[in-house]
């Protein structure tokens, strides 16, 4: 008994090692109660005797004897936590400061303006290395109207924020001049072209009334009272809508089409590119030539249109089968999807159709080329074996949808100033690093194989000119964001405009004899017609930055722009009708000028004198090119396809500026009076599809009739223009 008692009376042993720590009083007194000698009842942020006294209650936080080890470490963990989150705002906030200067609205790839275009060949181990040397872009996450703006200095106090690159008209409603105008207020509050399209279009949905169908599966037959059956569809199709982006097989195509039509009809994918192919060659018509308008007229109501829609709703009802499972042809859901964007396009609903694109190009992640492209391993095989390497005709199909998705995702999505998707990881790039591979043709003997090496040509001009421009637009964005104010920003940008120049050039020279803009405008097919648009679109982005500044100038400031210097006049004399060659229109007036910026301080009068006068150069010289635009585009003012939007934007865009700049007090290019009529018949005539054009026009009318004609012209500069009337296009 007594053993137990004393083994209950038994003290717990102390603890070994370092599991043991003596406890200490936790809370410290303030400085006051320390100097005091006092006890601190440590309330916070000030105790109670401080309180009473009005006292400063310090107390430190930097004393931890009073802590033990477990606390300690806590707050050790604490601290390195609180350095990460730190140190990741404070990227995130410096990302979101740079990268509006990436190529956010351009589908830009970063390249040195002295490295010139990409060649224009279809092969070439050259032209492909030069393309992998240059994938290392910056990423983007912002918006295109979250742009950053430079504020002209030194132009004038009342200025708005400078944009550097080509905007849209609803953006260019902000200037100055424009803001107390009624109408101009009103586009600006809804959002210009844009706005309710989503209701509004809704009217054209499917006006479609009941049209007798062939028993049996000969529906298309049935649905094609007006165009001659499947065959001549097929024909307008391959003709006037596969030549822009050849994403289909001509001869594979037309043979599953045909047996369609004779009665397989049913809710399979490939019924639903047979409709959305039939659809397209409804509404396809012959470029540049105009018999009479209205017997071609495919507008809402029109028996052609009808039938279109038609067929494109019996396609959207076997959209479906698309995201089934499509081993067998893993290409048609990107291509039904591609031609849905078309169609959207050419019936002028943009936001549907970059609903489709976006569906497309999400849908060709899956192709093998891709993968490969994207993967480190695989770049780093391709350096090594570049040359050796065969391209199957299975690598030509899927690159030629590939590119096709992804160009028209980013040009519409730019267009529409859409919000972007962040681009995360190592392996996202801007551009895609390599250009489509055309199928290898045989000869030229057939039909379709001619076609085909056109339509490639084309292709392949066409993205090797929206690169070089996305090109250049991320060096002009990269270049406003490491230079502080305008002035500076446009004197090194001055510098870099005889370069940009001649790379368009070359890229004019490259081109084949089929696509040269040499030739005149008169003989254009519509894929020369679209490269020449695309080329002034190259031109006039690398004079903007110079005319935005002047068109933000206040109104009541005098212009620095004088007609009588040699140096604002534009060397066009040797521009042919209706063309802008590259060897002329591009010629850099006054370059000694422009050179002699770069030897002065910004601040030194000489230099703000040489930069008025190259600022005032090169914007007349943007004035000029929006007029070539109206006059290059005119042909095309009536022709409907999936390219008839974008011409709508910039035409519009076009004459907005016109008048911004008379507005302004800019002496005028002579024929701009009669650009801008144009451009009001241009909407005028397109107003039964998109019925927010009508304010538009009103609007530019209005501003028109405001200006008196006595308004300050440079006279002619050697540009033959056309003296067209508004009346002319009805």
């Amino acid at each position: 008994m007594e053993d137990q008692g004393s083994s209950s009376k038994r003290k717990r042993p102390a603890a070994r090692g370092g599991t043991f720590y003596p406890r200490k009083r936790a809370n410290v007194a303030c400085q006051v109660c320390r100097a005091r000698k006092t006890k601190c009842d440590n309330r916070k942020p000030s105790c109670s005797y401080c309180l009473s006294v009005g006292a400063i209650c310090t107390q430190s936080t930097e004393d931890l004897s009073s802590f033990d080890p477990a606390s300690l470490k806590i707050i050790e963990r604490l601290d390195v936590l609180e350095k990460l989150v730190r140190q990741q705002s404070a990227q995130s906030t410096q990302q979101q400061q740079q990268q509006p200067y990436s190529l956010l609205q351009y589908e830009g790839h970063v390249a040195s303006p002295s490295t010139g275009p990409s060649a224009q060949h279809p092969s070439g181990s050259g032209r492909a290395r030069s393309s992998l040397d240059n994938t290392k872009s910056n990423e983007f996450v912002s918006s295109h109207s979250s742009q950053r703006t430079l504020t002209p200095s030194g132009y004038g106090a009342n200025t708005s924020p400078l944009n550097v690159l080509p905007t849209s008209p609803a953006l260019l409603l902000r200037l100055p001049v424009f803001l107390n105008d009624r109408l101009g207020g009103s586009l600006l509050v809804n959002n210009g072209l844009h706005e309710r399209w989503w209701t509004e279009k809704r009217q054209h949905k499917s006006h479609s009334s009941p049209i007798e169908r062939a028993p049996g599966g000969g529906i298309l037959d049935g649905m094609v009272n007006s165009c001659g059956g499947v065959d001549e569809l097929l024909d307008r199709f391959f003709k006037l809508v596969q030549c822009k982006n050849p994403i289909l097989k001509e001869a594979p195509t037309r043979h599953l089409i045909l047996s369609k039509s004779v009665g397989n009809i049913d809710g399979s994918a490939q019924s639903c590119l047979a409709f959305l192919v039939c659809a397209l060659g409804h509404l396809a018509t012959p470029f540049g030539e105009t018999p009479n308008i209205r017997e071609l007229d495919t507008g809402p109501g029109k028996a052609v249109y009808v039938e279109a829609e038609t067929l494109f709703q019996e396609a959207q009802r076997r959209m479906g089968a698309l995201f089934a499972d499509n081993e067998g042809d893993h290409l048609i859901a990107p291509q039904c999807l591609l031609l849905s964007g078309f169609y959207m396009m050419c019936v002028f609903r943009p936001f549907m159709a970059w609903r489709f694109f976006v569906q497309a190009l999400a849908t060709c992640q899956q192709f093998d080329f891709l993968r490969d492209m994207y993967s480190a391993e695989e770049t780093q095989l391709n350096n090594d074996t570049e040359g050796q390497k065969q391209v199957t005709e299975k690598d030509s199909q899927e690159q030629a949808v590939y590119w096709t998705a992804w160009k028209s995702e980013r040009e519409l999505r730019r267009c529409l100033c859409l919000p972007d998707f962040p681009a995360t990881g190592d392996n996202s790039h801007i551009y895609p690093p390599l250009f489509p591979t055309p199928p290898f043709i045989v000869s030229n003997n057939s039909n379709d194989e001619g076609r085909e090496r056109a339509s490639w040509l084309f292709y392949l001009a066409e993205i090797s000119l929206r690169r070089l421009l996305s090109s250049m637009c991320d060096e002009i964005l990269s270049l406003q964001h490491s230079k502080g104010d305008s002035a500076t920003f446009l004197t090194s940008l001055a510098t870099l405009v005889v370069e940009y120049e001649q790379q368009g050039c070359q890229w004019a020279a490259g081109l084949p004899a089929e696509l040269s803009l040499e030739s005149p405008p008169e003989s254009d097919d519509i894929c020369r017609f679209v490269l020449r648009g695309h080329y002034i679109d190259y031109c006039e982005t690398i004079y903007w930055p110079f005319l935005e500044t002047l068109l933000n100038c206040s109104a009541s400031t005098p212009s620095t722009y004088s007609s009588q210097s040699p140096l604002s006049q534009p060397n066009l004399a040797s521009v042919r009708q209706g063309e802008i060659p590259p060897d002329a229109s591009l010629a850099v007036p006054g370059e000694g000028q422009i050179g002699g910026i770069g030897q002065f301080q910004p601040s030194s009068p000489v230099a703000q004198e040489s930069l008025r006068v190259v600022v005032s150069n090169f914007a007349a010289k943007c004035l000029d090119i929006q007029i070539q635009r109206i006059k290059v585009n005119y042909p095309g003012f009536r022709y409907r396809h999936h390219g008839t939007f974008f011409l709508i934007m910039s035409c519009t865009r076009g004459a907005i500026v016109l008048l911004a700049a008379a507005l302004t007090g800019l002496p005028m290019p002579s024929g701009w009076r009669e650009s801008v009529a144009d451009t009001t018949g241009l909407l005028e005539f397109w107003e039964d599809d998109m019925p927010q054009l009508l304010t538009w026009r009103e609007f530019m009318t209005s501003i028109l009739s405001s200006i008196p004609e006595t308004s300050s012209s440079r006279g002619d500069l050697g540009v033959d223009l056309p003296q067209r009337r508004t009346s002319d296009l009805v």
